[in-house]
């Protein structure tokens, strides 16, 4: 059927009816692939009971230490209830599989109707805004002012995207930097109580581990400042990431540099753990801020499209 212009508002009620099935089509297939993984299992316990009956029916181990005991007939008769019950439960999860197997086909062939409904639909919301801009001054004028703040929203949202990218990047290196430290913290103690030159090698690993990271992590969090400063965030974070090396000139083992190298790895430790608070606060307000301006570009969107359906030309 070829819509024009009188049929927006058929078009978005379409629209609407094919997210509709597009969700309960994805929820459908999530059902059916669960109770496929369940089919398998019941699959591999029928098989089970029905292997039990037969070593049981022949000349085997279970069938001569039954029947020595005298329990042969109420063995075999236990066995086959429970091979029953495993096939009924098969089969009612195999019938309910079916049943979903079919409905994901009939709202597919809804959707496969339904297909193009919103291409047809921007393609006639140009048209009809076309004609608005020289029969409605006035309006063309208000849904102009409409698209802009949906382009500047887009803007912002793109950029709060990028933020978000870049902040997640330097939380997840920031938390490495932690697990390093508190690995590091656990040596430095023990090394000073054995002495073992083991547990000195271990202190040292998680150290070169923790400065390897601290150089990804300042060239992030370089990235993420420039984004911040794009998406109009402040940050000012109180820990000079500097303080979380200079561990290598330390390397005579005794107990005196022993107690100075663990001073420095708590230290250390404390201060990544500030930075990385420091990030999650930043992500928490990115994260604030992206909902809100996607939220906002939705209604956006949405009352520009329904003025320009509803617009008498």
């Amino acid at each position: 059927m070829d819509y024009g212009i009188n049929d927006l508002s058929a078009l978005r009620e379409m629209i609407v009816k094919k997210k509709y099935l597009e969700r309960t089509v994805e929820e459908k297939i999530r059902q059916r692939d669960s109770l496929t993984d369940t089919l398998l299992d019941l699959g591999r316990i029928y098989d089970k009971q029905q292997e039990d009956v037969i070593d049981l029916e022949k000349l085997s181990f279970s069938n001569i230490y039954y029947t020595v005991l005298g329990q042969k007939k109420k063995m075999l008769e236990k066995e086959k209830r429970e091979v029953l019950e495993a096939k009924l439960r098969y089969d009612a999860c195999f019938e309910e599989r079916e049943v979903l197997r079919e409905e994901i086909g009939s709202y597919s062939d809804e959707l496969r109707a339904l297909s193009g409904c919103e291409e047809r639909y921007e393609e006639l919301l140009v048209e009809k805004r076309a004609l608005i801009a020289k029969s409605d001054p006035v309006l063309a004028k208000e849904i102009t002012e409409l698209f802009e703040k949906a382009e500047q929203l887009e803007r912002e949202e793109k950029e709060l995207s990028e933020a978000m990218e870049a902040c997640e990047t330097v939380l997840r290196i920031s938390e490495e930097v932690c697990q390093c430290f508190s690995e590091a913290k656990y040596y430095a103690k023990l090394d000073i109580v054995s002495g073992d030159r083991d547990d000195t090698y271990r202190k040292y690993r998680w150290l070169d581990r923790a400065e390897s990271l601290v150089v990804s992590l300042g060239i992030h969090m370089g990235r993420l400042r420039c984004e911040l400063c794009d998406v109009k965030v402040e940050w000012d974070t109180k820990v000079d990431i500097s303080s979380l090396t200079a561990f290598t000139d330390v390397w005579f083992d005794n107990v005196f540099t022993d107690i100075a190298v663990k001073k420095k790895v708590y230290k250390a430790a404390d201060d990544a753990e500030r930075v990385l608070r420091d990030i999650k606060s930043v992500k928490q307000r990115l994260e604030s801020m992206y909902s809100r301006v996607s939220s906002e570009l939705i209604r956006t969107d949405a009352t520009v499209k329904m003025i320009i359906t509803k617009a008498e030309i």
